[in-house]
């Protein structure tokens, strides 16, 4: 059986390929960043590199993988600042919540353009469409418990699901920022913290 394009076939464990893999990633990073766009080809990764191509498919089975092991990490980067953000979620108003959640979102995107052009192109790459919305489950899933706190009678069930509809339309929001201008972007994401709060602050309790 063949390997699927989206895995990662090696993870290095001695310091020279640690190297080697970094470098890998790096160069991707560069031409997705250079080019506006994921669209890179192995060879051109290759000499970018500076290694030769069955080094890169020693580690990578092919250009999703790459994608997704990006993704994976700068994704881990988010996640702190969410966690810490909704570990302090119980003792604070939710309109806090709402802002740390969106303002550390929109820090990653502007520290790592290249993770709002990943963002932009992810589901449009069939193997890795499921990846991400499963990734988009785990962060609802963590957002529902600290919803919790202040939606105490609400079902965990309709949580999750106000959980995963806030992360889905905040993707979709924050994938807009590479092709908007600032200002438009600007106003684009105010209301949008107006809207997810109003929505999030008139709950009806009793509609399960």
């Amino acid at each position: 059986m063949t390997d699927s394009s989206a895995q990662v076939r090696k993870r290095p464990t001695q310091q020279r390929a640690r190297q080697r893999y970094d470098a890998i990633l790096g160069a991707a990073e560069d031409l997705i960043r250079t080019r506006g766009t994921s669209q890179f080809g192995m060879n051109e990764l290759a000499r970018a590199a500076g290694v030769n191509i069955a080094s890169i498919y020693q580690y990578f089975a092919g250009r999703p993988a790459i994608l997704r092991e990006l993704v994976s990490r700068l994704s881990s980067q988010y996640r702190e600042t969410m966690f810490a953000v909704l570990a302090q979620a119980g003792s604070q108003p939710l309109d806090v919540l709402v802002d740390g959640l969106l303002d550390g979102y929109l820090q990653l995107v502007r520290d790592e353009p290249v993770y709002g052009i990943l963002w932009a192109e992810l589901r449009q790459e069939p193997e890795l469409r499921d990846l991400d919305i499963a990734d988009t489950r785990d962060n609802a899933t963590a957002l529902a418990l600290a919803l919790a706190d202040h939606f105490p009678t609400l079902s965990a069930e309709r949580l999750e699901r106000i959980a995963f509809l806030a992360c889905e339309l905040s993707y979709a929001v924050f994938r807009l920022i590479p092709a908007l201008p600032a200002d438009q972007m600007a106003e684009l994401l105010a209301d949008y913290r107006l809207l997810l709060k109003a929505a999030l602050g008139n709950l009806d309790p009793d509609h399960s």
